[in-house]
């Protein structure tokens, strides 16, 4: 899963302020970050992180939005805020896809001696995707997927299923991947759904 660096520039999303703070990473320990806030907090927040505050950090890595889902809490004059894993916030269900259209590898059984093959995804979830349709998907349920973010060189790998077809897609489920890229995956996908909100606010 992506971690913080010292002196990387992140937005602040608490759990019930639509809007975010502008911090900057101070201090990295293990899973724990120190943030530095570069102008005064607002009231109703002061009030969240004196009590600690369920939120997001949002940053940009490799020329994709990444969300990271933290726990955060006022230590004056910074902010601490804790990685979690996120498998029980909402923004975790199987069911939210996202429209995202990135390169997808397709690595058939026995692919060694064949030229790349490569589809586009339509939408993506944590759980699995909907991909443009490939002549490769008309002889296989089941082939590995690499998933391209940005300019990130290390793709995102799985091991999957076909369980619905259309005229012109294939929905595919994720049977087989890391902790590290189901980690991976889902704050990429965090980062889209949030960048896309506030977008969606202005």
């Amino acid at each position: 899963m992506q971690r913080l660096n010292v002196d990387q520039s992140v937005d602040l999303v608490l759990d019930d302020m639509p809007e975010s703070i502008q911090c900057r990473v101070f201090d990295v320990r293990g899973a724990v970050s120190r943030l530095a806030y570069d102008e005064a907090l607002p009231p109703k927040a002061v009030g969240l992180l004196v009590r600690g505050s369920g939120g997001y950090v949002l940053f940009d890595e490799f020329g994709a939005a990444v969300g990271l889902r933290v726990a955060v809490r006022a230590s004056p004059p910074y902010l601490d805020v804790a990685l979690t894993d996120g498998v029980e916030a909402p923004e975790r269900r199987g069911n939210e896809r996202v429209k995202f259209i990135t390169r997808a590898r397709i690595i058939l059984p026995g692919d060694g001696e064949r030229p790349e093959e490569w589809s586009y995804s339509i939408d993506l979830s944590e759980t699995g995707a909907l991909l443009r349709d490939h002549p490769a998907f008309a002889d296989h349920s089941r082939f590995g997927l690499e998933l391209m973010f940005g300019n990130d060189p290390q793709p995102i790998a799985a091991e999957v299923e076909v369980v619905r077809r259309t005229q012109d897609a294939v929905g595919v489920r994720f049977d087989e991947i890391s902790p590290e890229d189901a980690g991976r995956l889902a704050g990429y996908l965090m980062g889209i759904r949030h960048q896309r909100h506030a977008t969606s606010r202005r």
